[in-house]
């Protein structure tokens, strides 16, 4: 009996919130296809801004993957003209047979 009326607590419950949460979110935090590109925030945090080879220790990390795809994750700093330093999330996880490429100014 004390299962049977769980169960049905569970179910009675289920049912109020998917009447009261319509699934839709109340703001969207994606940009409109009008601003893609644009950030919605700054991304350098009370900081001023810099301009494009201001910081040329600077580098752009890009994956490219077999099958062509590339995108952008993360950044680094040149230590020398062979290496970067950048955060262990960047690479971990990466699988061998994407090719890593860095660009820096």
């Amino acid at each position: 009996m004390i299962q049977t009326t769980k169960i049905l607590l569970f179910f009675e419950l289920l049912v109020l919130m998917a009447l009261l949460c319509n699934g839709q979110p109340t703001k969207s935090t994606l940009p409109s296809r009008y601003q893609c590109g644009h950030a919605n925030s700054p991304k350098i945090l009370l900081g001023p801004g810099v301009s494009i080879g201001e910081m040329s220790w600077t580098a752009l990390i890009q994956y490219r993957k077999p099958n062509g795809d590339q995108y952008f994750d993360c950044a680094g700093s040149l230590i020398n003209e062979r290496y970067v330093l950048t955060a262990a999330h960047c690479v971990r996880g990466i699988p061998r047979a994407w090719t890593m490429l860095v660009d820096a100014d």
